[in-house]
């Protein structure tokens, strides 16, 4: 086995049962990477040359179904959430290899995103995303390194908040059902459609005055317990 430098990367050569030449390229530039992976390779009982795994064909489509399995296997973040950001990516990666989901490809990717007006936030979650994706390929043995994903400089904060007065203002021309989900939002802080509207009566506790949301409930995934301002706990209130 022996290693030589060829077109700017470190590449594998070994001859076969025929005599004949294989290579392999270690897609790493580096020759004292290079000899990691070949003492990598030797001291594994691969059948084919650890190269080869190296240029794994497996889709971004496997990927993802992979990271979405690990997901719901470690509870690390909502299965649900991740589904819609992967087929975001999706979208513009299906069929891909990993292989081929270079720094270029992800540049193009931006730039498609951006050019559809959507907010550097929004890319920026779809770029962790596709590198948690890319990292557990690695780790799963299905990618030699990961490319470097830079996100966008986040838009500066949001301006332009109700003030208490103006908010009840706006709640109290609002049916009572909505201003309390109204309510809820503004007090806490809680987005409506994945912390506010999937709360159940069994979250409140009113002798203690608390309502309670549970781990996985919120968006970072921690749990919460929360006093109820005396507007809600009436509005609680069979």
């Amino acid at each position: 086995m022996s290693s030589l430098y060829l077109r700017g990367e470190v590449w594998w050569a070994k001859s076969n049962e025929q005599g004949k030449v294989v290579r392999w390229s270690l897609r790493t530039k580096d020759k004292r990477e290079a000899r990691r992976r070949l003492k990598l390779y030797d001291s594994q009982p691969h059948q084919e040359p650890i190269p080869g795994r190296l240029r794994s064909p497996v889709t971004w489509d496997v990927a993802a179904g992979q990271l979405l399995d690990y997901y719901q296997a470690f509870g690390t973040r909502r299965p649900q959430e991740a589904s819609r950001v992967l087929r975001t990516l999706g979208r513009f990666f299906d069929g891909w290899r990993i292989t081929d989901i270079d720094a270029p490809a992800i540049l193009r990717y931006v730039a498609h995103r951006r050019a559809q007006g959507k907010a550097a936030n929004t890319v920026n979650v779809e770029l962790a995303t596709l590198r948690r994706a890319l990292r557990l390929a690695q780790e799963l043995g299905h990618l030699a390194s990961v490319p470097v994903i830079r996100t966008l400089r986040p838009a500066p904060p949001r301006s332009g908040f109700f003030e208490p007065e103006e908010f009840e203002s706006v709640a109290r021309e609002l049916p009572p059902d909505l201003a309390l989900v109204a309510r809820i939002a503004y007090t806490f802080g809680w987005r409506l459609t994945d912390e506010v509207l999937p709360l159940t009566r069994s979250q409140v506790d009113l002798e203690a005055g608390t309502l309670r949301l549970p781990p996985g409930g919120s968006k970072n995934g921690d749990g919460r317990l929360v006093y109820l301002t005396p507007e809600l706990e009436a509005g609680l209130t069979p």
